[in-house]
């Protein structure tokens, strides 16, 4: 399974590690970069949106000049980008296409890497992979547990 990537932010004189799979959404506010994670918790460092671009990597959408959004946090877009959480954000609206276009590709960019994984596809491989089939009980040899009146 892949590893799960980090970015470290300074926030309030202290070093934050963030696990890019809990971050909602990047804020930017004059020479500040709020972090939205999960959990309801911000985060506010010093740092560019192009900084923050390059560390975080592909799955994150620019929806407008200062937002980054998580491709995986996107519920829908329509008059905005509404999120897993119940936010919604504003968006550049005549950059739409682009971005519905863009977050298309990244899922399936996401989807693509499941695959690759060695996840089982069917229930055969599931059980094959995953139970014991010594573990488990012959049905001939447990007693009935239905009693008689």
């Amino acid at each position: 399974m892949m590893k799960e990537k980090t970015i470290t932010i300074v926030s309030d004189r202290r070093n934050i590690v963030l696990k890019t799979g809990t971050i909602l959404y990047v804020l930017m506010n004059r020479k500040y970069a709020e972090f939205h994670v999960l959990g309801d918790h911000v985060y506010k460092t010093r740092m560019t949106l192009a900084e923050i671009e390059e560390k975080l990597g592909d799955g994150f959408l620019k929806i407008h000049r200062g937002c980054l959004v998580s491709a995986m946090a996107v519920h829908d877009i329509k008059d905005r980008v509404d999120l897993s959480n119940g936010e919604a954000l504003e968006y550049t609206v005549r950059k739409k296409k682009i971005i519905l276009k863009e977050l298309q590709s990244i899922q399936e960019k996401m989807i693509h890497e499941f695959r690759s994984e060695n996840i089982p596809k069917t229930k055969e491989e599931f059980v094959k992979k995953n139970v014991d089939t010594e573990k488990i009980p012959d049905t001939e040899k447990i007693p009935d547990t239905e009693k008689e009146e």
